[in-house]
């Protein structure tokens, strides 16, 4: 590779061979001409030092030997034109290896079939849109959650195609069957269509195939209108965003080409990758591309992140708005593959499809630190859907992990076809270096938090409150809720704070100062309530029985019976964890000896908040400064009504009285008793009942609701029945007049409620509710159940988290809050001021006055207001 010059040889320069003699040849895979352009130039030595003339060369890369084959200056491959060989000539479509061919009319049928299957994928995206979800199975889903994981592959492998690497037979040609996924539609012979073949074609083919695929799916919307079987709104956003969703990759870097410049052989100059034959920022062609990429990344890249970004951070907003159902209809395409604790993850798809499609451009200079970022990126897309497990269905979360995985073997694969330029033998060695000692990193990071976290969180909770979900559930909530008033420590509650049920016992051993042993039938009982016990025993960790109505602790025969209880697999499961049946027995003999606190289950909240004062002080706790305390008071604006002789259903009244009155700031009590009823209806506005299991087989909350639906009177109202004057749940106070009646709100607190049906109401019509209710007073009791169950009960998870329940409560706060207001409007109604024209003075008094009917006083005069004309 000498070139003889002046009777002396010089070395050739890159893409450049001489047999010997002074005529340059160019080599296979370059493209090079003698020439004074203003395009790189290869100087030779000058005539004054070798006695010639100088000689000036214009070396480019080509896409591949194919196209330009070794030969003299400017040779290319038949059909072929252009720097670089970089285009077909006009009335050419490119062939196989490397050539361009006439086009003729017997080549078109790669269009025409490429048309159909744009035409069946197009009605297959309408069939998928448009498919009513709950008649479709997990198969189909996972069908089409497949399809659309290969077709992100697809593109992924496209973006790996533009890493700057020679890439052999036949990885080429598999690379190059995916073409027109990727929107490269030369396969189908579009240069035909043109009758011209340019980097500014093909550039206006890609960013150009969205718009008019959306031009499409308007024209099918209105075709469906004119044929009375029309498309609805939210089936054409969907459509359209599937398809920015789909093809993100391939927008993305279709816009980002022109920005993707590798330098000449001979340095100086860069021209692109895609297109070798346009001069990065110096040829018109290329200044023209430029400023349609930057409009088309503003539109494609940004403008779709951004969409999509902001409903993804709006969507929890939106589903607490109400609006639930409606976006997931409108968003089916972003939201509706991945679980429904995994709504984000659309939205992580989305910025790895960026880096996908930004890395090929952005370190087109150094491809082997291109390969590194770029397995970086695809270990990451598969190690996150392992972790979070995002899809709908298993085998849809399988297949995305194990495609790239794939995608990351095929990467190691790449690295021996590299060939080192200066960048990465400046950068690669250094990173590697990096990454080695990353490994040594990554162990003390690990153990310096591990160690920092045993030692910051070993008080991280002031108690941990051991319970039997199904017996102490709702009142370990009612303790926690309490003490929050007390004290600023936190209590561990496992609907809470508990994310895996392996740190269960390591939560009790090293970030817990008490135990809260919550003493009801079933809590010896329970595995893992043992194993709490017992860990907090093994290691010293202070532990409180509350026993709930004089329970009495079990005997050391009913230790032995308890056993019985437990398989071998419950005992494998603790025992894995170090709890041993020994630890077990010795920590329910040292709880037998402890000090206890008595907990009255049917008390009212004032009596049960006074025993968790007493928690408070006997933990050691630190005291607030300021505390709250919620009591019973006959004087509360709304009665929370609930199954009161059941031990959950009253601490389920319980919690609900403290957070009715924390969001509104009005008094609020729970009715026990038919005494309470009277003595709390008079100054009443609203009753906010809680619906739990049987509670309406219960005469006790029959008895309260009819007291506080009818007064003291409901037992007369019987006698009006039977004669025939149906006063429903309304009654009349002693002195005849119509009693006000309360406002009511329904919440169903238990999924195991009883509903009614019309064999019930029957019972009750004849045989009433025993034992405090006689068969005569089974009619009115049957009006007041109708009257409570005609209005749909808001739903309220009494086990679930504090920050679910907060939500629920907020929207029964409002409904309450709304019932008040009508009550409060309608009063006012009463009290409005009429006019007449004939009299100029009109005046209208109100039944009482409001005021003094909330301070237990009447007035016997009528209130009058004069309007003067």
């Amino acid at each position: 590779n000498t070139l003889s010059m002046a009777a002396r040889c010089v070395k050739c320069p890159d893409g450049l061979s001489s047999d010997g003699s002074s005529t340059a040849m160019q080599q296979a895979g370059y493209w090079a001409e003698q020439t004074q352009s203003r395009l790189l130039q290869v100087a030779l030595p000058s005539a004054a030092a070798l006695g010639g003339p100088m000689l000036k060369f214009d070396v480019l890369r080509c896409r591949d030997t194919d196209q330009c084959p070794a030969g003299p200056l400017g040779t290319c491959a038949f059909g072929r034109t252009g720097m670089a060989c970089n285009d077909c000539m006009s009335g050419f479509y490119e062939a196989d290896s490397g050539t361009c061919q006439p086009c003729t009319g017997a080549i078109t049928w790669p269009l025409v079939v490429g048309i159909i299957v744009c035409c069946i994928l197009a009605a297959l995206l309408f069939a998928a849109i448009k498919a009513d979800i709950s008649k479709q199975s997990l198969a189909i889903f996972t069908v089409a959650a497949v399809g659309g994981q290969a077709a992100n592959a697809i593109q992924a492998l496209s973006a790996i195609q533009q890493i700057n690497v020679s890439w052999p037979y036949p990885i080429s040609s598999v690379l190059d069957v995916y073409a027109l996924i990727v929107f490269d539609y030369r396969v189908i012979h579009t240069s035909c269509i043109w009758q011209v073949d340019s980097s500014l074609a093909r550039f206006l083919e890609k960013v150009f195939t969205y718009p008019i695929a959306a031009l499409m799916i308007a024209l099918t919307v209105f075709i469906s209108r004119l044929v009375k079987r029309p498309l609805s709104l939210n089936s054409a956003l969907n459509a359209n965003g599937m398809l920015l969703f789909l093809f993100y990759i391939t927008l993305t870097l279709a816009v980002l080409l022109p920005f993707q410049c590798a330098p000449t052989p001979n340095g100086g100059k860069s021209s692109m990758l895609s297109d070798p034959g346009v001069i990065c920022f110096e040829s018109d062609e290329h200044v023209r591309l430029v400023i349609l990429s930057v409009i088309g990344i503003a539109v494609y890249p940004v403008g779709i992140a951004a969409w999509l970004v902001w409903v993804t951070l709006s969507f929890p907003n939106l589903i607490s708005s109400g609006r639930g159902i409606q976006v997931l209809q409108r968003y089916r395409f972003l939201f509706g593959r991945y679980k429904p604790e995994c709504y984000y993850f659309g939205a992580i798809t989305l910025g790895r499809n960026a880096l996908v499609a930004l890395v090929p451009v952005v370190l087109v200079t150094v491809p082997g630190l291109e390969i590194l970022i770029m397995g970086g990126v695809m270990l990451g897309s598969a190690v996150l859907p392992a972790r979070l497990w995002p899809w709908r269905t298993d085998l849809a979360s399988i297949c995305d992990v194990a495609i790239y995985s794939i995608l990351v073997v095929l990467l190691l694969a790449t690295g021996p076809l590299i060939t080192p330029n200066e960048s990465d033998n400046l950068v690669l060695p250094i990173l590697m270096c990096v990454l080695a000692l990353s490994v040594i990193f990554a162990v003390v990071v690990a153990t310096t938090i591990a160690m920092l976290q045993r030692h910051r969180q070993r008080n991280l909770y002031g108690a941990f409150l051991c319970h039997h979900k199904g017996g102490a559930g709702v009142l370990a909530r009612f303790i926690k809720m309490a003490a929050a008033a007390h004290t600023n420590d936190q209590m561990f509650l496992d609907s809470d704070n508990l994310e895996d049920l392996d740190t269960l016992f390591n939560i009790v051993r090293s970030e817990t100062k008490n135990v809260i042993v919550i003493m009801t039938p079933e809590v010896l009982k329970r595995i893992w309530c043992a194993g709490e016990i017992a860990t907090a025993f093994n290691n010293g960790i202070h532990i409180l029985p509350v026993i709930c109505d004089d329970l009495e602790m079990p005997s050391e025969r009913d230790f032995e019976s308890i056993l019985e209880l437990w398989t071998q697999e419950q005992l494998y499961t603790v025992g894995a964890l170090g709890i041993t049946v020994e630890s077990i027995m010795d920590s329910y003999r040292h709880l037998r000896t402890l000090p206890f606190v008595s907990m009255p289950r049917f008390g009212n909240i004032t009596e049960q908040g006074n025993v968790v004062i007493d928690i408070v002080h006997r933990l050691g706790l630190p005291k607030r400064i300021f505390s709250e305390m919620a009591g019973h008071t006959d004087l509360a604006k709304i009665l929370i009504l609930g199954n009161v002789t059941d031990a959950e259903g009253l601490a389920t009244c319980h919690v609900v009285q403290k957070l009715v009155q924390r969001e509104l700031q009005l008094e609020a009590t729970v009715i026990q008793t038919v005494q309470q009823a009277l003595s709390a209806r008079e100054h009443a506005s609203c009753m906010l009942v809680v619906l739990s299991g049987t509670m309406l087989r219960d005469s006790t909350f029959a008895s309260i609701l009819m007291t506080l639906q009818n007064g003291a009177t409901f037992m007369q109202n019987m006698s009006s029945l039977a004669s025939g004057t149906d006063s429903g749940c309304d009654s009349r106070d002693s002195l005849g007049e119509k009693r006000r009646k309360l406002s009511f709100v329904t919440v169903n607190a238990d999924p195991r409620f009883f509903f009614p049906d019309e064999k019930f109401y029957g019972e009750l019509a004849d045989e009433g509710l025993p034992p405090h209710l006689e068969p005569e007073d089974g009619l009115v009791l049957v009006t007041c159940y109708r009257s409570l169950l005609k209005t749909i009960a808001l739903p309220l998870m009494a086990h679930g988290s504090q920050t679910l329940i907060n939500m629920q409560m907020h929207e029964v706060c409002r409904r309450v809050q709304k019932s008040l207001s009508e009550q409060f409007d309608g009063g006012l109604r009463k009290r409005r001021i009429s006019w007449t024209a004939n009299d100029g003075v009109k005046a209208s008094s109100s039944l009482r006055s409001s005021t003094a009917a909330e301070h237990g006083h009447e007035r016997d005069n009528t209130e009058m207001v004069f309007v003067t004309m």
